[in-house]
């Protein structure tokens, strides 16, 4: 694989792990292009939006057939994900812990307050996240693009 691919997958990985963000691959040239989702937007001041994200809106817009939305989890695929790394975990005891957070109310938040709080188990997480979103990326280049 070459350097260009791969850092487009790697690329194309954040993108699919950063909701804040739509994000959109051009068929043929693989530009990514990202905008901002409602939700930032509205956070952003209209004319900051306007002068950083504004000729970006404008390019979409303009070849919007040309553009394929990346999807980003939802967070059934991420609950999914957090179980899948729980059954990594070798200590039985961190393993049973974090089984019990995903079983209560708030599990993201306490999710990541537990591995945040033992550096290993964080980077591990990490770690696993990422080699996710880089085989999803894969996936998705190999079946919308070819």
């Amino acid at each position: 694989m070459s350097s260009d691919n791969q850092q487009l997958i790697k690329e194309l990985a954040q993108a699919m792990e950063d909701t804040t963000f739509e994000t959109f691959i051009h068929q043929s040239t693989l530009k990514l292009i990202k905008i901002p989702t409602d939700e930032l937007r509205d956070s952003l001041d209209p004319e900051e939006f306007n002068s950083t994200y504004g000729p970006v809106v404008d390019e979409y817009e303009k070849n919007e057939l040309d553009y394929i939305d990346v999807p980003f989890p939802d967070s059934a695929e991420n609950y999914k994900l957090m179980k899948s790394f729980v059954n990594t975990i070798t200590d039985t005891s961190i393993k049973s812990r974090l089984a019990i957070i995903l079983g209560e109310a708030k599990p993201f938040k306490n999710f990541k307050h537990a591995i945040e709080s033992k550096n290993d188990l964080n980077d591990n997480w990490i770690s696993f996240k990422s080699s996710y979103y880089i085989q999803k990326a894969e996936r998705f280049l190999n079946d919308e693009i070819g």
